[in-house]
């Protein structure tokens, strides 16, 4: 059974989140050409002010014609794509007043400067 939680831990879990996302997106960059750090932490940023606030605040229409706003949520169990809902475990969802965006520019420092570009030290896996 599932159990929907909307608890501080979302929080770091989200900021964790993107972390990844921004070291896909420079990876990317790298992959493309751009091997100056600065001009790809520029890139970065600028890619995480509308990305942040379109995740925080828009919608759009489904099919339906249904308004749906993007939610990143997370489960303690998965693959999330593999399974039925109330299979998922402890569900994460953002908490009230929760802002992607006002971790950005945090993480992007993080990402940069502290852990210089390495998430190794990040837990990961695949099942």
């Amino acid at each position: 059974m599932s159990n929907f939680r909307k608890e501080e831990e979302y929080e770091e879990m989200a900021a964790t989140f993107q972390v990844f996302i921004i070291h896909w997106l420079n990876d990317s960059l790298i992959r493309q050409g751009i091997k100056d750090k600065e001009t790809r932490r520029k890139i970065v940023k600028d890619f995480g002010f509308p990305f942040s606030i379109w995740k925080d605040q828009y919608w759009f229409k489904d099919d339906d014609d249904n308004k749906v706003f993007p939610l990143i949520a997370f489960s303690t169990k998965g693959p999330a794509a593999d399974m039925d809902i109330e299979d998922l475990g402890d569900v994460y969802l953002p908490t009230k007043g929760f802002s992607f965006k006002g971790y950005w520019n945090g993480n992007i420092s993080y990402y940069y400067d502290e852990i210089n570009e390495n998430i190794e030290e990040i837990p990961t896996g695949l099942d």
